[in-house]
């Protein structure tokens, strides 16, 4: 391509240090730009003095980076109650959109994402980085082709730690809505161990890049720490072709165990995290005995920035 992709970076302060670290690290090569910054309060950015160096200027909010200036793709890690509302502005900017998960707090705000989208002509991705490993694209191929024969049950257990610390680290962890009104609805599900409960439903998705949808949920709910939102919950649900869907997750617990899960289909059983915590493979054993690794689903976190840079720059060469 003639010129690099240019990208805008929506909120430095969280998970957008960890965009920052593989962005800089990779400024040597010829695929990108960083045009700007937004962040009304950067203080948590590890990375201040590295974009100074290389006059990023830095915004308040997303009106004033696009009153005077553009890019080509649009990286929201900001927090869950700003994903909606900028991800459309960008949007309707001619950016495409990367925001991280979850995609924002409610279905009508999801729903106004994907108008969004479909009115711009742009793309937008969600951070959910499994859908993009080759470990789990490998898997759902071998479930579209039938190999493992139609799926029955899909099973998930995350037990991840969270203390005070974790909650006190922002204003809106645990938290329902803002002190504006805005939903949040952060939760175990909704945010930390959300990649896993996605999982399960893009696995069963009828394309490649679908994810199936569920048609009932039932669910409990809990909480240990003082939240407003839960720390733990069950979750039930069944997909339109019948398919079961068990999750359950919680942080509050004191040993971490996770992400652990088994897939039953017809003609055999996928797992991932069942042997030891330092095995970091994807199985299938076949009712026939057989068996087929599908790999590591955490060798790239960030393939889902690559695919999204990569997909702009292929698109101008075209």
């Amino acid at each position: 391509m003639d010129r690099k992709v240019s990208l805008l970076i929506v909120g430095v302060g969280g998970y957008g240090n960890n965009y920052l670290r593989v962005l800089l690290s990779n400024m040597g090569t010829e695929k990108f730009t960083i045009k700007g910054v937004v962040d009304p309060n950067p203080v948590n950015c590890r990375y201040l003095e590295d974009l100074k160096k290389l006059q990023v200027p830095f915004y308040k909010s997303l009106e004033e980076f696009y009153s005077v200036d553009t890019a080509d793709l649009a990286i929201i890690s900001s927090p869950i109650q700003f994903h909606a509302p900028q991800s459309c502005f960008a949007l309707e900017h001619g950016s495409n959109v990367l925001c991280e998960k979850p995609i924002c707090s409610t279905i009508q705000d999801a729903l106004m994402m994907i108008e969004a989208r479909d009115k711009s002509g742009k793309f937008l991705a969600i951070g959910y980085q499994w859908s993009f490993e080759d470990a789990i694209l490998e898997l759902k191929k071998d479930i579209l082709s039938g190999r493992l024969g139609r799926p029955k049950r899909l099973k998930t257990l995350v037990l991840w730690p969270r203390d005070k610390k974790y909650y006190n680290r922002s204003a809106w962890a645990g938290k329902i809505k803002d002190d504006k009104g805005n939903w949040i609805l952060d939760s175990v599900a909704n945010n930390a161990t959300a990649h896993y409960l996605h999982n399960m439903f893009f696995v069963l998705g009828d394309k490649l890049d679908n994810s199936a949808y569920p048609i009932s949920v039932k669910a409990e709910l809990y909480k240990a720490n003082n939240i407003e939102s839960f720390d733990t919950c069950a979750i039930q649900s069944f997909t339109e072709e019948g398919v079961e869907i068990l999750f359950y997750a919680a942080h509050a617990v004191k040993k971490l165990k996770g992400p652990v899960f088994s897939f039953e289909f017809e003609k055999g059983v996928v797992t991932f995290g069942e042997n030891s915590a330092e095995d970091k493979n994807i199985y299938a054993v076949f009712n026939d005995g057989t068996q087929k690794i599908y790999g590591s689903p955490f060798l790239n976190d960030m393939k889902k920035l690559w695919a999204c840079i990569n997909t702009i720059a292929n698109a101008e060469d075209e």
